[in-house]
């Protein structure tokens, strides 16, 4: 995501192993940037579901990083929150619902 390319970032976080077993923080931040890349790609339901599940890892992480906040409210410009699955809980939870 660093280098502009998001399409290349979903490729090459689909090669890294899944493991419940890294420490929250390495797996919270990678998250996050799947989530970064889902949304400049346009997949605006997999970015909310990356979201939620970080927030079931780090309950309370999620409202302070800027990202997410970008990721959520620009996901509730592009469609309706009734169209996107788990949206409204994801605006709830950071804070942004209105």
């Amino acid at each position: 995501m660093d280098m502009g390319e998001p399409r290349k970032a979903l490729s090459l976080a689909r090669r890294v192993p899944r493991s419940d077993s890294l420490p929250t923080v390495w797996l919270t931040r990678h998250q996050l940037d799947v989530a970064h890349a889902q949304y400049a790609v346009k997949h605006n339901e997999k970015a909310v579901t990356t979201l939620l599940y970080m927030d079931r890892r780090a309950p309370g992480w999620l409202p302070y990083q800027g990202i997410a906040q970008e990721i959520a409210t620009g996901v509730k410009r592009r469609e309706p929150p009734s169209r996107i699955r788990g949206l409204r809980q994801l605006l709830e939870i950071m804070g942004l619902d209105d």
